[in-house]
């Protein structure tokens, strides 16, 4: 698979926002994670056709599945706005 460039920004805020809020409201208990204090790094795939419309998003396990359907939705978004760009390198599948 050819390797992807990303532009523009997350929505930062937001995703912040909620993830407090979840964290807040014990929707999601990630171990070592607080409402006021949290650290993430959620890890995703995105599989882009060649005119870079995103085919198929797969987010890394969280054990939270509200986390990973924001990320997912997220990652959904920015394909759709252009934010992902093929690089070349390998053909697709």
């Amino acid at each position: 698979m050819a390797p992807v460039k990303a532009h523009g920004r997350l929505p930062y805020l937001q995703l912040v926002t909620t993830v407090r809020d979840m964290l807040r409201k014990r929707e999601c208990v990630i171990p070592g994670q607080t409402a006021k204090k949290f650290d993430m790094d959620v890890r995703f795939a995105v599989l882009l056709d060649p005119l870079g419309k995103a085919s198929r998003v797969v987010v890394a396990e969280t054990g939270c599945q509200m986390l990973g359907t924001m990320v997912g939705l997220s990652v959904l978004a920015r394909a759709e706005r252009g934010d992902f760009e093929t690089l070349g390198g390998t053909a697709p599948r």
